[in-house]
């Protein structure tokens, strides 16, 4: 069932393009989901269920029906714009495919140095692992490194001659993790977003949000959801093709 069956069309012409197509009526669309919003009796909270796909919800809730998962769309902006909730697998993998490489937390200030700039070259003086710095975050002490290599806790170098690599170096490692895997943000008890001190690297009372975490956190979000109630669905797609097609 589509969202614009209905809908009427009218002439538009597209870039520079010199006929004109017929296209649904967009504008028809927008004013109806901004009158269907205000009524507000129309709707209840659900929860989407993990793994659950749109026809699936659809046939939970309407007696079995698949066809109105188009209506979770109509009235959830943030599934609009961010997509349906996946599965805690798919965002792992997903995470990983997104934050890939190394990241090394130091409390050293690496901004003095002439190197550790991205695309710059660096090295673990004890293991030898090599890597080429990708970001760097400043204000958590971070370095994001593309490396096949693991960064453990130690001297890190950078530079090309043996003169760079001995003014280069970050001597104290807090953290090497993977990149999914580092501090994204640090929130205090209230849930608020805080800055700490990277030299210090205190983070006493506050909670570390990771990458991952924050990829988890977001998708959990999309899960609540706004849904027509049962008794009302006939009604309100009733009427809204009939809007549209006016």
């Amino acid at each position: 069932m589509s969202l614009f069956r209905n809908t009427r069309s009218v002439a538009y012409k597209f870039g520079d393009e010199q006929s004109y197509s017929l296209f649904p009526n967009i504008t028809s669309y927008v004013d109806l989901l901004d009158q269907l919003k205000d009524q507000v009796t129309l709707y209840e909270k659900v929860t989407i269920q993990e793994g659950e796909r749109p026809d699936q919800l659809s046939a939970r809730l309407y007696r079995g029906n698949p066809t109105y998962h188009w209506t979770f769309f109509l009235v959830n902006d943030h599934l609009r714009e961010q997509g349906w909730p996946v599965s805690e697998t798919a965002i792992r993998e997903l995470a990983t495919k997104r934050y890939p490489h190394w990241t090394v937390t130091t409390k050293t200030n690496f901004s003095v140095f002439s190197k550790f700039l991205p695309g710059d070259p660096v090295e673990g003086l004890t293991s030898g692992s090599t890597g080429v710095v990708v970001e760097r975050n400043l204000d958590l002490g971070q370095i994001v490194i593309q490396s096949a290599d693991n960064f453990n806790a130690e001297i890190i170098v950078s530079g090309t001659t043996a003169e760079e690599k001995n003014i280069n170096r970050i001597t104290t490692v807090a953290d090497s993790p993977r990149q999914y895997n580092a501090v994204h943000h640090y929130k205090n008890s209230d849930g608020v977003i805080v800055d700490i001190d990277p030299f210090t690297q205190n983070t006493s009372g506050l909670t570390p949000v990771t990458y991952l975490d924050r990829l988890m956190e977001t998708n959990a979000d999309l899960k609540h959801i706004t849904v027509i109630k049962p008794k009302n669905i006939n009604s309100v797609v009733t009427e809204y093709y009939k809007k549209l097609a006016q």
